[in-house]
């Protein structure tokens, strides 16, 4: 059944919870990389991106037994008043008819007036209507983002691989990110990860009993029955040395730990001194991403 041509936007603090899963299961049924949520699954999603309904925007659409989750812009902000729209969705009988825009500027109002200066999110580069979307609203351009996987197929033993031991992810992350030299995608900031503490597999890699890498990883639901899968969250090497050298050994080492594993990372910067790494030990790229930027540093504030 198509949704009738009458709509109304409020954020999502005001609407029930089974709107917004709506919202966000029929805006992203036909993305590709869409995923359907319960109001118990919505409720961590959330959660686990640093979301709060009250800052996020919905879209509702009268239907024939009333009204419907249509559209939504998810908005998340940290304690450093840093914003970025995590989802933007509109349902595909109710798209070109301006939703979307005002969805994405409601969020960008409400971030300029907790504080924001600058808007960040991340596009598909083959999406060409949310490029578009994006550059009419002032969004700029900052960097490539970099989807990669590795499958146990792609294995090829290397001689760089050293032993890696497991290790309490709370203990490291500090240090892990004071390691890394390239700000991460907001998905993999510490506080993003940190979220995901409980269920990180930790490990380390010495030389001469000497920590000079980390990497956590995420489990993943496997695609088939026996077929493990995990993410990578975070990945750093001690700032002494040839990090290029010891980056390949980290992945190799990683790769070496858990050969039957298929291995993902998602937003890995272009310039990455890990992705001749990833290259190098089997994994391929799958897809990229532009990280956009909007600055909200002259945006319109309300008097009120």
């Amino acid at each position: 059944m198509s949704l009738p041509e009458q709509t109304r936007f409020a954020f999502a603090d005001a609407v029930p919870l089974a709107a917004v899963c709506e919202a966000f299961n029929r805006g992203f049924s036909d993305y590709k990389y869409g995923v359907q949520f319960d109001e118990t699954q919505m409720e961590r999603f959330l959660e686990r991106s640093g979301v709060l309904r009250e800052n996020s925007a919905v879209m509702l659409a009268r239907g024939e037994h009333g009204w419907h989750g249509a559209g939504l812009a998810l908005m998340g902000l940290d304690e450093q008043c840093h914003a970025w729209c995590s989802g933007l969705a509109v349902v595909p009988e109710l798209r070109n008819r301006g939703h979307a825009r005002t969805l994405i500027e409601m969020i960008q109002q409400k971030a300029s007036e907790r504080g924001a200066v600058s808007m960040q999110l991340e596009v598909l580069v083959h999406n060409a209507p949310a490029l578009h979307l994006y550059r009419r609203l002032g969004y700029t351009a900052r960097r490539d983002l970099l989807f990669w996987r590795a499958t146990p197929e792609t294995l090829v033993p290397s001689p760089a691989a050293g032993d890696l031991a497991a290790a309490n992810a709370a203990d490291f992350l500090g240090t892990l990110y004071r390691w890394q030299t390239e700000p991460p995608a907001w998905q993999r900031t510490q506080r993003s990860v940190e979220r995901y503490l409980s269920d990180l597999w930790g490990y380390v890699m010495q030389i001469n009993g000497k920590p000079v890498g980390y990497v956590a990883c995420l489990p993943t639901a496997p695609n088939e029955p026996g077929k493990p899968r995990v993410r990578l969250m975070a990945m750093g090497v001690h700032p002494d040395g040839d990090r290029a050298a010891l980056a390949d050994r980290l992945i190799a080492s990683l790769r070496a730990h858990l050969p039957d594993t298929t291995i993902s990372i998602i937003n890995e910067p272009e310039t990455s001194l890990f992705v001749p790494a990833l290259v190098g030990n089997g994994f391929d790229e799958v897809d990229r991403q532009i990280e956009m930027w909007l600055d909200l540093s002259d945006y319109p504030r309300n008097s009120s």
